[in-house]
């Protein structure tokens, strides 16, 4: 069973499960980066 990003909803890594959130919207909500290719 595949996990979902909340935010954009892609498929999760296996170590982004925990979190609930993929490796880019996470970067993008810590302002890392900017992007606006993410929407909330």
């Amino acid at each position: 069973m595949s996990t979902y990003c909340s935010v954009c909803g892609d498929e999760l890594e296996p170590e982004e499960e925990m979190e609930g959130i993929c490796e880019s919207c996470k970067l993008a909500s810590s302002g890392q980066i900017s992007t606006d290719e993410v929407e909330p």
